[in-house]
C-alpha cells in the first residue's frame, strides 16, 4: 500500500499500522531496534524528536520504503493519506 505522509503523526500512524500488522508489540520492536519502548511510542504518536537515522532504522526493520517526491506532481494526489486508511479500518 502506498500512502502520503504529510506530518510526523502520519508517519507514526503508518509505522504503528505496519508494526501491528506484523504482530509486534512496541516492546518487541524496541528490543529488536535496541531502543526503549517509550521511544517507539513517541515515534508512533508523531512526537518530533526522533533522529532521522532512528526513523529510517524503524522503516527498514518494518520492511517499508520511504520515497520523496514533488507535492505538485498530480500523480501524488491520487495516493491515499494515512488518515484515509486508518479511517477505513475503523469502519
Amino acid at each position: 500500500m502506498v500512502m502520503k505522509i504529510l506530518s510526523p503523526k502520519d508517519l507514526g500512524r503508518a509505522i504503528r499500522n505496519r508494526r501491528k500488522s506484523m504482530g509486534l508489540s512496541q516492546g518487541e520492536l524496541a528490543k529488536r531496534l535496541v531502543v526503549s519502548q517509550p521511544w517507539v511510542s513517541d515515534v508512533e504518536n508523531g512526537k518530533e524528536g526522533a533522529s532521522i537515522g532512528g526513523i529510517l532504522r524503524v522503516i527498514a526493520h518494518l520492511n517499508l520504503l520511504m520515497t520523496i517526491g514533488d507535492r505538485n506532481v498530480s500523480a501524488t494526489t491520487s495516493l491515499p493519506s494515512i488518515n484515509d486508511l486508518t479511517d477505513n479500518e475503523k469502519r
